[in-house]
């Protein structure tokens, strides 16, 4: 896969795809008499988190020279989940008016094999398991977090953008 074709599929699935897919359900979900939109979305897509050097593994700076050692570079991926953010914010900020509770959670850091590595060994480092991340989730489904639309909340809290 070209580095252009990288770009290209990670904005497709993880922006225009995201916004399209909303969009077909609006008309139902302002039907609804609690309407909300939980966004999947990720620690990685944080430029605070990135100037903050918050993932260590993806944010140290590799050596001088050019061309840049081949291999897995999160440019693309992490600039399409940045992206993603404004959409969501955008979802927020376009439907707040018709009671439309919009809530962006950072689902990053669990002990899952998503991204690479045993979930044994994460959880060995303090990461906790998806159960955690399913019933903080639920909590949202549930109605349990007022106050928290529209800003990009982690477990541990609201999340720098």
């Amino acid at each position: 896969m070209t580095h252009r074709d990288a770009w290209t599929k990670s904005y497709s699935l993880n922006v225009t795809s995201t916004h399209f897919f909303t969009q077909s359900f609006i008309p139902l979900l302002l039907k609804s008499k609690s309407p909300s939109i939980i966004f999947i979305g990720s620690r990685v897509g944080s430029i605070t988190s990135q100037v903050d050097k918050g993932i260590p593994s993806m944010d140290g700076n590799p050596d001088a020279g050019w061309p840049k050692a081949p291999g897995f570079h999160p440019t693309a991926y992490r600039s399409s989940k940045a992206a993603f953010n404004m959409m969501a914010r955008e979802w927020h900020r376009t439907l707040f008016n018709d009671g439309v509770k919009c809530y962006i959670l950072a689902m990053s850091g669990y002990a899952t094999e998503f991204g690479g590595g045993k979930a044994e060994d994460k959880v060995k480092y303090g990461m906790p398991g998806p159960e955690v991340a399913g019933e903080w989730v639920r909590g949202f489904v549930d109605g349990e977090h007022a106050g928290e639309e529209g800003k990009f909340m982690a477990l541990d809290g609201e999340h720098g953008w």
